[in-house]
């Protein structure tokens, strides 16, 4: 009776594991999901502006649609303010290029938001795919654990016992 305790008790724990180790795996999908769609978002809202990068970028002349190009875009923009003007604060109030300089810190800001998004749904997506990955093989150790508390234990007799017995004091 002691023996179908255990096993009662060892397949109520498998189950349990296994439908944490399924939730785990949903809420990895869930971040996969979350992270390809705000990639998609910044990408869209990226393309919606039409910013081609300049021909002295990284990656001249093509449309900025992702973290790389946006990267690229930005730096050209902070080398054409901050090369030329120097810091904003050490301009002259009455200086006529803050008003130039403050655009360009403008669009590198949104350009830097757009590669931080891209980053930050680069990592929604890992930690979701590790998510599902360890989630998966929870379940799946949960599973063998519970097809193996299903099988009684094997009584050994005293005669086997007896042996063990033997082989342990020699």
């Amino acid at each position: 009776m002691e023996g179908t305790r255990w096993q009662t008790a060892g397949r109520i724990v498998a189950v349990l594991a296994i439908l944490v180790g399924l939730s785990a795996a949903a809420m990895g999908g869930l971040f996969v999901t979350m992270g390809l769609s705000a990639k998609a978002e910044i990408a869209d809202a990226l393309m919606e502006e039409n910013v081609i990068t300049g021909g002295d970028a990284a990656i001249p002349g093509v449309l900025v649609q992702d973290a790389r190009t946006a990267r690229a875009e930005q730096d050209v923009i902070k080398e054409h303010t901050f090369g030329r003007y120097g810091p904003y604060t050490g301009m002259e109030r009455g200086d006529p290029n803050r008003e130039t300089y403050l655009k360009g810190l403008t669009l590198r800001n949104s350009l830097n938001l757009a590669v931080m998004g891209f980053g930050v749904g680069d990592l929604a997506i890992g930690t979701g795919a590790i998510a599902m990955v360890l989630g998966l093989t929870v379940s799946g150790l949960a599973v063998t654990l519970y097809v193996l508390m299903g099988h009684p234990y094997p009584q050994r007799t005293e005669e086997a016992r007896a042996r063990l017995v033997t082989r342990v004091a020699h």
